[in-house]
């Protein structure tokens, strides 16, 4: 038999929720269920109904800096040797930092501070000049005459 439903329940998964809120909204929401007297689920589950029957549940926005907004609660850093009380910059945030997210995974810190930067290769002058338009042979190209680099192609037929 599957587990009883009660409006405490529902009103605590309903604070839990709205709690995440800024304080504004949840305090608006808190203050709706008190002046029209109903369970604080009521209000949480009407707002997502009234969404639904205007035809915007499925036309949801997907902003990535919707969580700025919310509140950040503090958070204990789950690498042992570290543990120390930290306010979470995203939701689920498990480190304090990305220091010990690397170290709780196995990796080193310092493999991190030794990546090396990425450039691109130096043009020598005169390279492109040496480099030949047509295709290599064998690659079915053979008999197409490409003109030289520095001729202007004509695009009227």
């Amino acid at each position: 038999m599957g587990e009883l439903v009660t409006n405490t329940k529902l009103n605590l998964a309903s604070k839990t929720l709205i709690e995440q809120l800024p304080d504004h909204v949840s305090e608006l929401i808190v203050e709706l269920a008190q002046q029209n007297r109903v369970e604080l689920w009521h209000i949480t589950a009407g707002v997502l109904l009234s969404v639904y029957m205007e035809g915007r549940l499925s036309a949801f926005v997907l902003d990535p800096a919707w969580q700025e907004g919310l509140r950040q609660k503090d958070c204990t850093c789950q690498y042992e040797p570290c543990g120390k009380k930290f306010k979470g910059k995203h939701i689920g945030q498990l480190y304090c930092s990305n220091e010990c997210g690397l170290l709780a995974s196995g990796q080193k810190f310092d493999e991190v501070e030794n990546f090396v930067e990425l450039k691109p290769a130096p043009i020598e002058p005169g390279a492109i000049d040496s480099v030949s338009a047509s295709p290599p042979a064998g690659w079915g190209g053979d008999n197409v005459d490409l003109p030289p680099l520095d001729e202007e192609i004509s695009t009227s037929a």
